[in-house]
C-alpha cells in the first residue's frame, strides 16, 4: 500500500510511506545499476558500446516510470504528514501562493500556443515565464529556492525555464527523468502542450505522470491549458480533481513579474 502525505485527507502531493519492502529494494537495484551504466558510458571510447548503453538507460528509466505507478483514485494521507502545508515551514509566510496544497494556472485563451525547437522538442515560453515567476512569489513568502522544483515532460522546456537570476539558482528544473526518486516542498509542473488540434503528447503516459504528481510534499502546482489537456480522460480527470479540491490563480496576474 502506498500512503501519500498530503494536505485535506486525499490529495497528490508526495511523502511517500512505501509498506512494500520489495518494491523499494528493487528500485534502489535499479538505481545502482543505472549510476553504474552513467560510469561505463563515460569511459566508453566506442561509439556501437555508447549506443548499447544508452539504449539500457533509456528501458531502465521506463521500468522506473512503471515501478512507481500510483493509481491515484486510491492515494489516501498518511496521518502523520495530512496537514502539511508550505506556510507551515519556518519563516514562511501565509500568502495566496504559499497558502494552497494544489494550485491550478490555466493558460487557456491567453495566447501561449507551443511551439518546436531545432530538435523537435516542445516548448511554451509563456508557461515558461508563469513556472518562474511562481517560484519567485514562493520565494518572496520565505520558500528556500532549494526547496522548490519545476518539472516539465519537455527537455526544451528545461531550456527555457533557464534563467541567470540569482534568487532563482537553487531551484530545481528538470525533466520527469531528471526527478526520480526526488522531492521538493513545492513542484511546479509545466504541461507545455497548448495547440489547436489539442495533442497531449507526453502528458498521456499516465505512470509518468504520477510520478510528477508525487514529487511534491507541501504544494504541487500545475500550469496547463486545460482546452488542449482535456481531450486526455485522465488529464482531464486530474484537472476536475484539481478544480474541485485546489485554488485557482488567474495566468493574467503573473504578466510582468
Amino acid at each position: 500500500m502506498f500512503f501519500i502525505g498530503v494536505h485535506s485527507g486525499y490529495r497528490l502531493c508526495s511523502y511517500l510511506f512505501l509498506a512494500v519492502v520489495p518494491f523499494w529494494t528493487s528500485f534502489q537495484i535499479l538505481n545502482k545499476h543505472k549510476q553504474d551504466l552513467y560510469g561505463k558510458l563515460l569511459k566508453a571510447k566506442d561509439r556501437n558500446t555508447k549506443r548499447d548503453i544508452r539504449k539500457e538507460l533509456k528501458m531502465i528509466s521506463k521500468e522506473e516510470c512503471k515501478r512507481q505507478q500510483l493509481d491515484v483514485t486510491d492515494i489516501k494521507a498518511h496521518t502523520s504528514v495530512a496537514g502539511h502545508t508550505l506556510h507551515e515551514l519556518e519563516n514562511v509566510q501565509k500568502s495566496s501562493s504559499a497558502e494552497p496544497t494544489l494550485v491550478l494556472i490555466d493558460i487557456a485563451g491567453c495566447d501561449m500556443e507551443e511551439k518546436k525547437d531545432e530538435e523537435e522538442s516542445t516548448l511554451n515560453e509563456g508557461e515558461a515565464e508563469i513556472a518562474i515567476a511562481h517560484a519567485k512569489r514562493l520565494i518572496q513568502s520565505g520558500v528556500h529556492a532549494s526547496d522548490i522544483g519545476i518539472i516539465t515532460p519537455y527537455s526544451a522546456q528545461v531550456k527555457t525555464l533557464r534563467t541567470k537570476e540569482d534568487k532563482l539558482k537553487e531551484v530545481a528544473i528538470s525533466t520527469v527523468d531528471g526527478f526520480q526518486g526526488r522531492e521538493k516542498e513545492a513542484i511546479i509542473i509545466s504541461m507545455v502542450r497548448s495547440n489547436s488540434k489539442k495533442e497531449v503528447g507526453f502528458l498521456s503516459d499516465r505512470r509518468c505522470m504520477n510520478v510528477v504528481m508525487t514529487r511534491a510534499r507541501r504544494q504541487c502546482c500545475i500550469i496547463y491549458d486545460t482546452e488542449t489537456v482535456s481531450s486526455d480522460k485522465f488529464l482531464k480527470w486530474l484537472i476536475e480533481y484539481f478544480e474541485e479540491n485546489g485554488e485557482y490563480l488567474s495566468s493574467s496576474g503573473y504578466g510582468n513579474e
